[in-house]
């Protein structure tokens, strides 16, 4: 991996569109100090019956059914829909052949092609911010919820990555990132808006820090989160960052990173 690191041109076109999820898991999953993963936890909060037919909105590469997969009921019914084509493919594939049956949906969010009261769950994991009209996803979660249905979805909180933020702010300005993309929808405001159309019956908290201790993996990492001019700015101070990470981890003997995420459980009024 270092050789891919000191190769400009292929970090740049690896990360041409801001991305690549699969490095930001990645570093999720590998320095997290809260050793009970999330997609364990995000699955212990729901509370569901034996016989349930669920739909998951914003599906991305299918890891919660596939780090949960033995403890799938095999009479759930499963529906999995991303807007895109390329995670819908990911997903298939990243679950394989299952004794489990998953059908998937290649979907806009905001017109799910199902009659209403269809499911009695509706799960959304870290994307109803990406949707500009809150409002009109949350009519479509609950028009597609029955009456005694729940829907799930969870979002970080607008402070996380606040250290990471600083370390690329104190080499330069022009690498400064925000997380302004979760401002209608996160940790700190999500039951206020969730009360607007639902009742809210619970918030979890998933507590967790990311402890890093060597620069490699912040540097894919902020490569996933720049584009355009910013990614082009990234790539050529690719090295001198690097030596600026490396002199940080040094003198400091790790990078720790606050990571606070949030699961709503929320039903019909």
């Amino acid at each position: 991996m270092t050789n891919l690191l000191q190769d400009k041109k292929y970090l740049k076109e690896q990360y041409c569109n801001g991305s690549n999820l699969g490095d930001r898991i990645q570093l999720h999953q590998r320095f997290s100090t809260n050793k009970y993963g999330w997609m364990p936890w995000v699955f212990d909060q729901y509370d569901l019956p034996t016989d349930c037919r669920i739909l998951e909105i914003g599906c991305g590469t299918g890891l919660l059914w596939h780090d949960n997969i033995q403890r799938l009921p095999r009479s759930w019914n499963l529906i999995l829909s991303d807007f895109s084509e390329g995670m819908v493919k990911q997903s298939r594939t990243t679950l394989g052949q299952r004794d489990h049956s998953f059908l998937y949906l290649n979907s806009d969010a905001q017109a799910i092609p199902f009659p209403g009261e269809e499911f009695d769950a509706v799960i959304a994991n870290h994307m109803l911010y990406h949707i500009d009209n809150n409002k009109h996803i949350l009519a479509e979660i609950g028009r597609l919820l029955t009456d005694v249905g729940f829907a799930y979805a969870s979002t970080p909180s607008m402070k996380n990555l606040r250290q990471l933020v600083d370390v690329a702010v104190d080499f330069s300005d022009k690498l400064e990132f925000s997380n302004d993309i979760i401002r209608g929808f996160n940790l700190e405001n999500g039951k206020e808006v969730l009360s607007e159309s639902f009742d809210v019956a619970e918030r979890f908290i998933y507590r967790n820090d990311i402890i890093v201790r060597n620069s490699e993996p912040l540097l894919f990492y902020l490569a996933s989160i720049y584009e355009g001019e910013q990614l082009d700015f990234y790539v050529s101070k690719f090295d001198e960052f690097r030596k600026y990470v490396d002199t940080v981890i040094e003198s400091t003997g790790e990078i720790r990173i606050n990571n606070r995420n949030a699961l709503f459980k929320f039903g019909k009024k």
